[in-house]
């Protein structure tokens, strides 16, 4: 099957890691890759042409071969409820990654992230969950022992609307306590604040060009003061 590139529908950004380098991997041993899950609602009819788009990819590759262990790119999404136990969202994720080396050891750039008019992305703007994203990406085939699978090489990722990444502050996981203080100086430079000493609003144009003069008069005085020579 020739390569292809293929646009998902409109969907929710989760653990978006597609800016800057690649990032580690989930276990040691995981080659480093950039990554992004893509969230759909199954009941719209774009979600549901986006999966049987996938699926007939799949045949292409493989046929009517058994289905590796984890061989498809989606997965209903499951979080934990309140007890900690597995619970399905109503959500279909999709998995997009892109390795940072190929499988001969060239290593690949970074995949193009652009806004809603196709500007490049700043590389420092991280994209939070629930940001409204499309992916392009091309469809891979591999297979194991047990059987066949596809994965979705990430290509290019389009932000239409963004939900800001607020990274909690280091200390956020402290509450106050009754105990020790650094004393904190008042100022970062090693001078003293002096009260400033207001001066009366001339009234009339004269008024304020003869005032205007005597800060200029004086104003020199102090530089002619502070001449060494």
């Amino acid at each position: 099957m020739p390569r292809q590139s293929i646009v998902s529908p409109l969907g929710e950004a989760a653990w978006a890691k597609i800016l800057g380098e690649a990032a580690e991997g989930y276990e040691e041993g995981d080659p480093r890759a950039w990554s992004i899950n893509l969230l759909l609602d199954p009941s719209q009819p774009e979600t549901i042409a986006f999966i049987e788009q996938l699926e007939a990819a799949f045949d292409e590759f493989h046929g009517k071969a058994k289905v590796a262990n984890n061989g498809w790119p989606y997965k209903d999404q499951v979080d934990k409820d309140e007890r900690g136990r597995p619970t399905p969202t109503g959500k279909i994720q999709v998995t997009f990654k892109r390795k940072e080396f190929t499988s001969k050891g060239n290593q690949k750039s970074a995949p193009i992230v652009v806004d809603a008019k196709k500007k490049p992305w700043p590389v420092d703007m991280l994209i939070g969950n629930g940001s409204k994203v499309k992916v392009a990406f091309s469809p891979w085939p591999w297979g194991t022992p047990t059987g066949k699978g596809m994965s979705l090489e990430l290509e290019s990722v389009q932000v239409i609307d963004l939900v800001a990444y607020d990274k909690p502050a280091a200390v956020d996981a402290f509450q106050e306590e009754d105990g020790y203080e650094v004393a904190t100086p008042e100022s970062a430079t090693p001078f003293q604040a002096e009260p400033a000493c207001p001066m009366p609003e001339p009234s009339g144009f004269a008024a304020q060009l003869k005032a205007r003069a005597a800060q200029v008069a004086a104003e020199a005085g102090e530089l002619t003061e502070e001449v060494p020579f």
